[in-house]
């Protein structure tokens, strides 16, 4: 990390690193969500990890970190992360769909150390990187985890309109009855369009295709 985005993350870290050497101490985490299904999707990856606890949004001054859920930095976001944490500046874990345009200077600005990307993000990955941005006095890891952002970048294999408005529906519980008629569509074309998106992008089934969408922001 330059010393510029050092010396800008460095404002944030006010808050000292959290010990678990000989004890049973709890990583506290107080968690920034712009929708409640980025919420619950956090909450259930964190809900087995007897390390971890999060803190309710009234206890935010508690937490050891803040880990921050967005499609990508922007002011509704700092609004979202200045609200939450106060005058207690909290370091940020940033779970995010891309950098936005400002990458590593808006990151910095505000209060993030370090990144997650949802298509890639796991309960394991997760808990790994909480219990070090919490644990490390600098971790140092901005820099490096854009850059790693910029070398993944592959073939786009986004959904189409259609699978994603497919995929948004199932996420609701609706069966493919229900979809083909919300969308107007006949019920083999959703199977069909179902189908297709789980064979090209190697989804196992339904639940994984949930999973996928949400990691990838279509939700």
């Amino acid at each position: 990390m330059s010393q510029t985005l050092q010396a800008r993350a460095g404002r944030y870290r006010e808050v000292p690193p959290v010990s678990l050497a000989g004890g049973p101490t709890q990583v506290r985490v107080a968690l920034v969500a712009p929708d409640l299904l980025s919420r619950s999707g956090i909450e259930g990856m964190l809900g087995g990890h007897p390390s971890l606890r999060l803190v309710p949004d009234s206890r935010v001054g508690d937490a050891h970190l803040l880990v921050l859920v967005a499609p990508a930095p922007g002011p509704e976001v700092t609004a979202a992360v200045r609200s939450a944490s106060g005058d207690r500046r909290l370091p940020i874990l940033a779970v995010l769909d891309n950098p936005g345009p400002g990458g590593a200077a808006d990151l910095a600005d505000l209060g993030v150390v370090a990144c997650l990307w949802r298509r890639e993000i796991t309960p394991e990955r997760l808990a790994e990187q909480i219990r070090a941005v919490a644990t490390t006095p600098r971790p140092a890891r901005l820099a490096a985890d854009l850059e790693e952002y910029r070398r993944r970048q592959g073939p786009d294999q986004a959904p189409s309109r259609r699978e994603a408005d497919v995929l948004r529906l199932l996420a609701e519980g609706l069966g493919i009855p229900e979809i083909a008629q919300r969308l107007a569509y006949s019920e083999r074309t959703v199977q069909k369009t179902l189908y297709a998106v789980t064979s090209r992008l190697d989804l196992r089934n339904r639940t994984h295709a949930v999973a996928y969408a949400w990691r990838e922001g279509v939700l």
